[in-house]
C-alpha cells in the first residue's frame, strides 16, 4: 500500500511491490527526460536510488519490489526526486542535463510495518 499525506509524506508498508505515480508541480516533461528517485535516512544517507520513467501523460513511475524496503525499521525516512532533460549520469546520479528539477527537503517516507495492521 503506498499513501500520499499532505503532499509531502509518502506512507508505505515495509516490503511492498507496487508501482507509485506521482507528478511533479511546475515541471512540464518531455522527450528525453529521465528522474531519480532517492531514499535517505533522516541524517541524509542514501539508502536507496532508482532511476525512472515518466509515462506519457507525464506521471513518474516508480517501481517498488519487496526487497526495496523489507529490510527498513518502521519509521521515517526522507525522499526526493530530480529531473532533468537528456541527463549524463555519474555513478547512477543525475549531473547535468537541461531543465535540471532539485530535491526538496520537506519530503517524507513512513514506513509501517504491516503485522502491527493485523
Amino acid at each position: 500500500m503506498f499513501r500520499l499525506e499532505n503532499g509531502t509524506t509518502l506512507v508505505m508498508h515495509r516490503g511492498n511491490t507496487g508501482t507509485l505515480r506521482i507528478r511533479l508541480r511546475g515541471y512540464t516533461f518531455g522527450s528525453g527526460d529521465r528522474v531519480l528517485f532517492m531514499m535517505k535516512s533522516m541524517s541524509g544517507t542514501e539508502i536507496k536510488s532508482k532511476i525512472c520513467e515518466v509515462d506519457e501523460n507525464g506521471y513518474i513511475e516508480i517501481p517498488f519490489v519487496n526487497t526495496d524496503t523489507d529490510y527498513l525499521s518502521p519509521g521515517q525516512y526522507k525522499w526526493a526526486i530530480t529531473a532533468a532533460t537528456d541527463p549524463e549520469y555519474e555513478e547512477g546520479k543525475i549531473v547535468n542535463g537541461s531543465g535540471v528539477c532539485t530535491p526538496r527537503d520537506d519530503m517524507f517516507i513512513r514506513i509501517v510495518d504491516t503485522a502491527a495492521l493485523i
